[in-house]
């Protein structure tokens, strides 16, 4: 799956790691108390979006928390951003 937050660096992350701020290329902000992050699934790979697959990713302190299968409840584009919005 991908995600555009924190650095941009193709990075491979799971569960309860936190993600990396180090890279040339970031999106978002560290230090936020909570954030959900959109995730897409297969297909991408530049870039054959397929909304059937995203997801909804949770990242508390800069640490993922959850990932899901989307269900339409956050508004990504609520805040002004594509990819991610404040939660609390």
């Amino acid at each position: 799956m991908q995600f555009k937050y924190g650095a941009l660096t193709l990075a491979r992350y799971r569960v309860g790691e936190a993600i990396s701020w180090d890279g040339a290329f970031v999106e978002g902000e560290a230090g936020h108390g909570r954030v959900g992050v959109e995730g897409l699934g297969q297909p991408c790979p530049k870039c054959k979006y397929d909304d059937d697959l995203v997801y909804d990713i949770v990242i508390e302190g800069d640490v993922i928390r959850s990932v899901a299968l989307s269900g339409g409840v956050i508004d990504y584009l609520a805040q002004g951003r594509p990819y991610w919005v404040v939660l609390s």
